[in-house]
């Protein structure tokens, strides 16, 4: 890749070395936005590492928090059904990555809504206590959501080939 840093050739050199290795690459990524770490991965780079690059992406997705998981989920996915196509079960590899997220960042968001009361409380408070009351209310429907989609994902699971 012309122009690119010597920190996204490191980790392209990291993950093509194998399980060896892996946490090295993922140690790397950490130090990297998100964005970089798909750009050191482009497609040319997958094209010709793909099984190599599917198994460092999975296990950078996992490491990463909910939300920041959830933003990078859909790019990750997208590449398994593109670059990635021709690894075995790359749409199963797909829909997982997909419901994963969605459950992490469903219970994550029920957990924020349950604690913005604290906004509320205090001699500086700005924060009126039936605002907290109305999102308070949202997390049982949150809940419920990320019940759902976990039971998706594990229906998923069991018909999904993959590794």
């Amino acid at each position: 890749m012309a122009g690119s840093s010597s920190v996204h050739v490191q980790l392209r050199e990291l993950v093509t070395a194998g399980a060896q290795t892996q946490a090295d690459a993922l140690r790397a990524a950490s130090s990297l936005p998100l964005r970089d770490v798909l750009e050191a991965l482009d497609e040319d780079f997958l094209d010709e590492h793909g099984d190599a690059g599917s198994r460092f992406l999975r296990a950078w997705l996992g490491q990463l928090g909910p939300f920041e998981q959830m933003e990078v989920a859909g790019q990750v996915a997208d590449l398994h059904l593109l670059s990635l196509v021709d690894i075995e079960h790359s749409y199963g590899i797909a829909a997982r990555i997909i419901l994963e997220s969605l459950e992490r960042v469903t219970a994550a968001m029920a957990d924020k809504l349950t604690g913005l009361r604290v906004f509320t409380e205090g001699p500086d408070a700005e924060v009126a206590p039936e605002l907290a009351d109305r999102l308070e209310a949202l997390a049982p429907v949150l809940r419920d959501v990320n019940r759902a989609v976990a039971a998706v994902q594990a229906e998923a699971i069991e018909n999904l080939q993959n590794p």
